[in-house]
Parts: C-alpha cells; sequence; structure tokens
C-alpha cells in the first residue's frame, strides 16, 4: 500500500510498505510517538481504521515493531491514542471559535456561530476519518470515555463561561451548566451520527441529499439549540448561596 510522505521542506514523496520510509536514528520518546500517530494517521486516511497495522507503520517510519508496542501497548492501544491525537486538534479549534466576541450578539450571528461549530466537527470526523476509527473502537469493545473526557473537560468549561458571559450581556436567565454540557452532547452524537449515517438516513424520509441538504440540515439545528431557552438558574456567591 502506497503512503504520500510530506517532507519538510513541504513537497512530499511516496514509499511502499514494507520499505522504510526515514533513516533509523536515536529518537526521544516524544518525537517517536508523534511520528508514529502522524503515521498512524496517514494510514487512517488512505485505507480506514483497517489500515492502521503495526508492523507497516513501523516500516513507514523506520522504528521497530516493539518500538511501537513499548510506546502504544497494541493496535488498538495506538488507535484509542490517535483518536485523542485528532480530537485535540479539533478542540483548539473549536476553542479558538468559542472564544471569539462573547458579547451580545443579534440571534442570526448566533445562529451563524453554532452552525460554523457544527459545520467544523462534522469536517473533522469525516475528512480526517474520525468517525469511521471512532465507530470501529466502539464497536471492537473499547471505551473511548477516558480519551474524550480528557479533550473536551476543559472546552466545555470555556464554553458554558462564554455561555454565561453573554447571556448575561444580552440580559437572559444564566443557563445551568448541564445546559451546556447536553448541547455539546448533542453537536458530538449529530455530527458522528452526520457523518456515517446522514445520507442514508435523509435518503429514508425522502430528503434528496444534494450538496445543500447536510448544510442546511446542521443550520436547522444550530437554529433549534439556540431558540431553546433553558429553565434558569439562581447565581451563587463565592459562599455557595444563591443571589436573592
Amino acid at each position: 500500500m502506497a503512503i504520500r510522505r510530506r517532507r519538510k521542506d513541504g513537497a512530499t514523496s511516496r514509499g511502499k510498505s514494507g520499505r522504510r520510509g526515514h533513516p533509523r536514528g536515536r529518537r526521544s520518546s516524544e518525537e517517536a510517538r508523534r511520528v508514529i500517530l502522524e503515521a498512524a494517521e496517514q494510514r487512517l486516511l488512505v485505507g480506514g481504521p483497517e489500515a492502521i497495522r503495526l508492523q507497516e507503520i513501523a516500516a513507514d517510519v523506520g522504528l521497530s515493531h516493539p518500538t511501537i508496542l513499548h510506546h502504544f501497548g497494541s493496535r488498538e492501544g495506538l488507535s484509542e491514542a490517535l483518536v485523542q491525537h485528532i480530537m485535540r486538534r479539533l478542540q483548539e479549534s473549536l476553542l479558538a471559535i468559542v472564544s471569539k466576541a462573547p458579547g451580545r450578539r443579534p440571534f442570526s450571528d448566533r445562529v451563524d456561530h453554532a452552525s460554523h461549530i457544527m459545520e467544523l466537527t462534522v469536517r473533522t470526523l469525516r475528512e480526517q476519518g474520525l468517525a469511521r476509527l471512532m465507530a470501529w473502537l466502539v464497536l471492537s469493545g473499547k471505551d473511548l470515555r477516558p480519551q474524550l473526557r480528557g479533550v473536551f473537560s476543559g472546552l466545555s468549561h470555556v464554553m458554558h463561561a462564554t455561555r454565561v458571559e453573554r447571556r448575561r450581556a444580552e440580559g437572559r436567565s444564566v443557563p445551568p451548566l448541564e445546559d451546556t454540557l447536553f448541547g455539546i452532547t448533542m453537536v458530538m452524537l449529530t455530527s458522528v451520527g452526520e457523518v456515517l449515517l446522514g445520507p442514508s438516513a435523509r435518503a429514508a424520509v425522502g430528503l434528496e441529499d444534494e450538496g445543500k441538504t447536510r448544510p442546511r440540515f446542521l443550520r436547522w439545528m444550530a437554529n433549534a439549540s439556540e431558540a431553546y431557552e433553558p429553565s434558569p438558574t439562581p447565581e451563587r456567591s463565592p459562599g455557595g448561596r444563591g443571589r436573592s
């Protein structure tokens, strides 16, 4: 299976699994993990989860099979680490969006903002093969909660703080944290479902699955999310008592 590699100068070259794409040399543990994850991600893009094979990745990066086992334990361990690796990049992109202009904005701007978040999430899950990899791991009996919790716990609190600041600026009630967490869960479930079953689900209910249907669906979801009004929660003072 041919793999396209990107050199440091930005050019690309091709190598074949079974041939060493990189000369052997002493690498730090961090560097070894990085190149292994990059090679695994490239194989995921080209051939899906089934293409993540340790011996072939070892040949791609010029490391031994035992070295990969030392860093990741197994094929499944490498796949789980790859999920977290890609998810961290998604988290950084989402934080950049969420942190922009949290103050008072018109409803249409808030819908645009929510649509952007959903589009970015779907695009990452689809184009980088992440949805397929996650589905493969879960159907194999793996628990991804540790990997996902480690990525999204910080993002959840940033998103909630941004929502609270914005709704205060708009003179609206402060939403409970659970409401924000439900919203993030909805985005994740919708995005994964869209990548894996979106065209089939739309066809099942009689929707034409032409190119503009998916963006309209995601915007409909964003509109419904922004229109929803959670039950107000009392703000708490530093001492822990609700404000009257």
